[in-house]
């Protein structure tokens, strides 16, 4: 029993000696804080965010709308206009942007805030029509391949018009602000804002 009283003796010392330089330690930081202040340094300096464009670019081509379109298309030729055809045409327009093609100016940081300077949603294939989907809806006559692809011509100038009433490449570019503020909180990024 003397052994154990002992021990709790010497745990008891130790204890107390512990808790001692613990407080001594905390009050020499404070005195040290009050004497000499603390020193709030702020960097206002803009830059690139190397990191963020390397993740952007990994993403490739970075689809923020798809819409799936159809048009349809006639023409006649021919002594009195005998010869018909009409084909209705199939097509995706998908805008968003080549990510692969990431400038550095694309993303900046000036302190906890990242600033995105994006470029315009494009379509990220030019050529969207959809061929083996095309209906031949009426047919009468002869159609040459010069026939056929005039009409497959004007069946994508209807499309993209089409396109440019209904706003797709403004929603499209929405969607991206979106999508790319989602992405960046992702990677621990609070503050975003979008330059245009």
């Amino acid at each position: 029993i003397t052994k154990i009283i002992e021990q709790m003796k010497k745990f008891n010392i130790l204890l107390i000696a512990t808790v001692l330089i613990a407080a001594i330690t905390y009050l020499f930081a404070l005195r040290r804080c009050a004497q000499e202040g603390i020193k709030i340094e702020r960097n206002e300096e803009i830059k690139s965010t190397p990191n963020i464009v390397t993740e952007v670019k990994k993403i490739g081509k970075w689809e923020f709308l798809s819409i799936k379109i159809e048009e349809l298309v006639d023409t006649t030729k021919g002594v009195l206009f005998k010869d018909k055809l009409s084909a209705i045409y199939y097509g995706t327009l998908r805008y968003g942007i080549d990510c692969s093609k990431a400038e550095n100016d694309w993303f900046t940081q000036s302190g906890d805030t990242v600033y995105a300077r994006l470029p315009e949603v494009s379509l990220l294939d030019d050529y969207f029509l959809d061929e083996a989907a095309t209906t031949t809806v009426f047919a009468s006559g002869s159609f040459t391949s010069d026939d056929r692809r005039d009409m497959r011509e004007r069946a994508i100038k209807r499309m993209l018009e089409k396109s440019e009433k209904m706003g797709y490449k403004e929603t499209a570019q929405e969607n991206a602000k979106e999508q790319i503020t989602i992405f960046l909180q992702q990677l621990g990024i609070k503050n975003i804002v979008f330059m245009d």
